[in-house]
This record gives C-alpha cells, sequence and structure tokens, in this order.
C-alpha cells in the first residue's frame, strides 16, 4: 500500500497507527486504490440495501438538476446586472 500511495513504509504505518493525520487528498487516494467511496472509509456510510441506493441516487439527481437551473439562474442574474451597468453608464455618459 505505500508503494500505491507513493509513500515510505514508515510514513504508512504511522498512518495506521494514527500517528499522522491523512489528508483529504490522501484519503481519496486510498478511496482509489481500494475502490471504496471515501465516506466508507470514514465509517459515515454503511452498506445500504437497494432500495435506498436508488432513493439515494434519486436524490443525488435531483440535487444535480437544481444545481444546474441555478447555475442558469445566476448567470442570467449575471448578464442582467451587466446589462444595467452598461445602461448606467450610457445614462452618466448622456448627463455629462
Amino acid at each position: 500500500m505505500a508503494n500505491k500511495l507513493g509513500v515510505e513504509e514508515r510514513t504508512y504505518h504511522s498512518y495506521e497507527k494514527g500517528k499522522t493525520r491523512l489528508t483529504f487528498e490522501r484519503i481519496e487516494q486510498i478511496g482509489r486504490i481500494l475502490e471504496v467511496e471515501t465516506e466508507y472509509l470514514l465509517g459515515y456510510k454503511v452498506p445500504v440495501n437497494p432500495d435506498q441506493e436508488i432513493i439515494e441516487v434519486n436524490r443525488l439527481v435531483t440535487l444535480e438538476k437544481e444545481n444546474e437551473r441555478l447555475k442558469a439562474e445566476n448567470e442570467a442574474l449575471r448578464n442582467e446586472v451587466k446589462l444595467q451597468k452598461q445602461v448606467i453608464k450610457l445614462l452618466e455618459e448622456k448627463n455629462k
């Protein structure tokens, strides 16, 4: 495992013994090597039944759609602000 992580054996042993705190990046790397989610490594996620997994996937899809909607709304608002700034600039130039 130390080789796969690109660290010395003693460094890896200090991880195992809890003497050295792992960075989140290192935890992600271990998850990729072991092919498990970081939440599982951290003890936050326990195996779920298929129905719960489907519910979770649906929830994530819904959140992703909401995120995309909010991104589009944000972009529209940014464009509106740009337009208003241009109008203000034109009005200020006209009143000079």
